[in-house]
């Protein structure tokens, strides 16, 4: 009986230990997802050795407590939307700068005019940091030597340029730097280029009102961003940028597209609205990846019959322009799933439309199309959803 109850009891404290030690590595970030998510401090201390996610955002919480210690193995921490909170002792080792294994960190909407000073050096596993929408002004060069940094966001503050030694990003990803207006794109580029991680760069809303040529050196980037800036063309050395997937020019004034376009060989996004396009170059047709493309409310009056070439496209956005009507090639489009062809000034469609046997959606909104014409069309896509 006495051995029994020993054995229970070195059972039980077995599993209550294999509950309280600490993680003996980070969790891979695809498994941060599953884990359940505190959502405040009493909460998260009650049970504070299986806390991995602790969500505070927009609690307006304005202390500190020395229980976060506890929380040995916190890996996401979201505080945004606490601006009272003191940022200098955040990440002290008395409260979160003893955590050993801070993967992911919100700080956004905290009004925060400069970085806490030891979240650098006390943070050492952190790959995504979130910036955005507060006041710094600059970044500290010690976050440049986050030897895990893989995310860094900081859009919408007052930032005029990247810290001096941003080529010594290790392993950044991706970089958001939108809404920084008068950033010096020039000499962020030119660090940049010396990042080989670099994949996804984010400079929409900066002012940008040319291109650096500098772009064109990051050549491992697959996604790039200059939505809502003031540029008036495409610059043509962009065109020569390998490995883009997607590419997001909407929102400025461009007037031309080069035909040095074809060389981009792997795109499959590109958004190009409301610019001032009237034409778009015929080498559009031969993007053979190209699935999403969209050209909203440009001043487009005909479109070229090489942009229904393209194999692969699922959907495309005519919406906002001065199309009066529209290529019978249209109908070899047969991948085609989405349309819309909204705030136009089209009376008809081509009969060689019915040929679209994949299109599921089609929006006609505010074009004069005729009574007969709508029926003809329903007819053709008994089962697609159709907007007049």
């Amino acid at each position: 009986m006495n051995c029994c109850k020993t054995a229970f009891f070195i059972l039980s404290w077995v599993l209550l230990s294999a509950n309280t030690v600490v993680l003996s590595q980070p969790l891979p970030l695809d498994e941060l997802a599953k884990e359940k998510v505190y959502k405040s401090y009493d909460d998260a201390f009650n049970d504070a050795y299986n806390v991995v996610v602790m969500d505070l955002t927009g609690q307006n919480i304005n202390f500190h407590s020395v229980k976060t210690k506890s929380l040995v193995n916190l890996q996401v921490l979201l505080a945004a939307g606490n601006p009272g909170l003191d940022f200098d002792q955040m990440f002290t080792k008395k409260f979160y700068g003893s955590i050993p294994y801070l993967q992911i960190l919100n700080l956004q909407e905290n009004q925060l005019h400069y970085l806490p000073p030891e979240l650098a050096t006390n943070c050492s596993y952190l790959k995504m940091l979130y910036l955005g929408k507060n006041r710094l002004k600059e970044l500290p060069n010690t976050i440049c030597y986050m030897d895990s940094l893989q995310i860094l966001s900081v859009h919408h503050n007052l930032l005029r340029k990247l810290p001096d030694s941003a080529a010594s990003f290790k392993v950044l990803k991706t970089l958001d730097i939108s809404g920084n207006k008068g950033f010096d794109i020039e000499h962020a580029l030119s660090m940049l280029s010396e990042v080989k991680t670099l994949s996804q760069l984010f400079l929409s809303d900066c002012g940008i009102g040319t291109l650096p040529v500098g772009i064109s050196a990051l050549y491992n980037l697959d996604l790039l961003n200059l939505g809502s800036n003031q540029l008036g063309e495409m610059p043509q050395y962009l065109c020569h940028l390998p490995n883009l997937v997607e590419l997001n020019m909407s929102k400025n004034a461009i007037t031309y597209i080069p035909s040095d376009i074809k060389n981009m060989e792997k795109l499959e996004v590109l958004v190009l609205s409301n610019n001032l396009l009237q034409k778009l170059p015929p080498e559009i047709g031969v993007l053979g990846r190209l699935v999403y493309l969209d050209i909203s409310y440009n001043k487009l009056a005909k479109l070229s019959d090489s942009l229904f070439r393209l194999p692969a496209i699922a959907e495309i956005n005519f919406s906002g322009n001065l199309l009066t009507e529209i290529p019978p090639d249209i109908g070899n489009l047969p991948t085609l799933k989405a349309l819309d062809f909204s705030g136009n000034q089209l009376k008809k469609l081509p009969m060689e439309m019915g040929r679209l046997t994949e299109l599921e959606y089609l929006n006609l909104k505010g074009n004069p199309i005729l009574p007969d014409e709508k029926k003809a069309i329903k007819e053709w896509f008994p089962k697609a959803k159709i907007i007049f």
